[in-house]
């Protein structure tokens, strides 16, 4: 005992020691400890009271309500007469249906007994359990009887009274519990001639094609580009998904989508192109654009290029000669194609399509008869810098360093409409031609200045404006 008691004031000494100031001061007078315990015993009585009141008052719901509707206000409750079995016990009952409601009063739903016993059986009397129906007995469409009794009459209908309505001592009322009220209102029959109306929904406008192209347009080349959008109903902007694009029938897939609009490149044969352009919208909505493209054959475009070493008095190597503009092909892929056709062969830095520099081109005895022209030569020799050597040349190649210091190819362009021939500053590799392009190839002894390119090589010397 001793040590229950230590251990129970060790308790109340830390409970001390955790507590506010102000909660000890309460815990401290009686009043608060009595307050406390009536309140503790009022919650008990009334948990219990609240827990054993349903299973009292509703164990038969049809007593309780025969013994508080002593009122004889009119309004009733229907009953009908089970056929013949044992009284449901107080466990058959569902103990739940009503737990924890109010008192049984007027506004319940009805409480409902039935009876198999026809009506027309009630009448003759020829059932061993019939009896003297009232005169407000109705027949529901199912054949069960319905009567009304007043609730004052409830006790009687349960004790087997002298009521009229009162069954036999055979029969016994079977409680039913209603699962609808009875004022809700029912689902209409179905009607299989007249069905009722399925509800659809509104219908949506199809949506909007939208574009930058030119219907039954005339086109000179192989590719039409096209953009395409569109809209539905409510104003949603339709891209890339939302399309299709065919152009004779096969489905061009979009080249890039931006924010706006979808991009199609169209690849056209020549004669009529038929092109369908079909949106859809989120809601099964189609709309569909067909038109034609009318594609021709591009004209040729062409380009001259010519190969010359009129400074060594060998003219020209290859005579101005016409090619096919291939577009995006740069000069380079040109030049070496035109000296193979014509023997040569090129030796070059870099690659055809990046870098390219020509060091030398080759050709068996195409340069053995080199003369320069005089007036040339006495320029080439008063300039010591140059350092002139006739020997340190080749009959079989031409190319940098020979004859001079400052010896090698150069390139000149002159465009079409145009009168003057330039020296482009960049690499025969990004330069582009264009169609109606005149191109020369020119071997210079003195950096362009025998050429009239000298400034293009970045020299201050004045041109010497004479053609050899």
């Amino acid at each position: 005992m001793n040590n229950r008691l230590n251990i129970l004031k060790k308790w109340i000494q830390k409970i001390r020691l955790y507590c506010p100031d102000w909660l000890q001061s309460i815990c401290q007078k009686p009043s608060f400890w009595a307050t406390l315990a009536a309140a503790l015993i009022c919650t008990l009585t009334i948990f219990i009271t609240v827990a054993d009141r349903p299973r009292a008052e509703l164990a038969n719901p049809l007593t309780t309500l025969a013994e508080n509707g002593n009122d004889n206000s009119g309004t009733s409750v229907y009953a009908g007469l089970a056929s013949a079995s044992p009284a449901p016990s107080d466990a058959a009952l569902p103990s739940n249906s009503y737990d924890g409601a109010p008192d049984i009063s007027i506004t319940t739903p009805p409480i409902v007994a039935h009876t198999q016993t026809s009506a027309s059986e009630h009448a003759e009397g020829s059932s061993s359990d019939s009896f003297s129906a009232p005169a407000d007995t109705s027949v529901s469409d199912s054949g069960t009887d319905f009567i009304t009794v007043p609730r004052s009459d409830l006790s009687d209908l349960m004790s087997g009274g002298s009521n009229p309505a009162t069954p036999s001592p055979s029969w016994e009322p079977q409680v039913i519990y209603p699962t609808q009220e009875p004022d809700s209102p029912s689902e209409p029959a179905a009607d299989p001639e007249h069905p009722l109306p399925e509800e659809t929904p509104a219908p949506v406008e199809a949506p909007v094609i939208y574009g930058e192209f030119e219907e039954n347009a005339q086109i000179s080349g192989y590719e039409y580009s096209i953009t395409v959008w569109g809209n539905d109903a409510f104003g949603k902007l339709l891209l890339d998904d939302y399309l299709t694009v065919s152009c004779q029938s096969q489905i061009i897939s979009p080249e890039f989508t931006d924010q706006t609009k979808s991009y199609f490149r169209l690849p056209l044969v020549e004669g009529e192109n038929m092109i369908q352009i079909e949106l859809r919208d989120d809601y099964g909505n189609s709309s569909t654009r067909t038109f034609s493209i009318f594609c021709t054959p591009p004209a040729e475009e062409k380009i001259t290029i010519s190969v010359e070493a009129s400074t060594l008095g060998l003219g020209y190597l290859i005579a101005p000669t016409e090619l096919t503009l291939q577009p995006g092909q740069p000069i380079s892929v040109y030049l070496s194609q035109l000296l193979q056709a014509n023997g040569f062969s090129d030796e070059y830095d870099g690659t055809l399509e990046n870098g390219y520099y020509l060091k030398r081109i080759h050709r068996e005895g195409a340069f053995a008869s080199v003369n320069i022209p005089e007036t040339l030569l006495n320029k080439i020799q008063s300039i010591p810098s140059l350092f002139y050597n006739a020997a340190n040349s080749s009959p079989d190649s031409l190319g940098e360093f020979d004859y001079t210091q400052a010896s090698g190819w150069m390139l000149c362009v002159k465009s079409q409409g145009s009168a003057v021939y330039e020296y482009p500053q960049i690499g025969l590799s990004a330069l582009i031609p264009s169609a109606g392009d005149h191109i020369r190839l020119r071997f210079t002894l003195v950096s362009g200045l025998d050429i009239g390119g000298g400034t293009s090589t970045g020299g201050t010397d004045e041109n010497w404006d004479q053609e050899w």
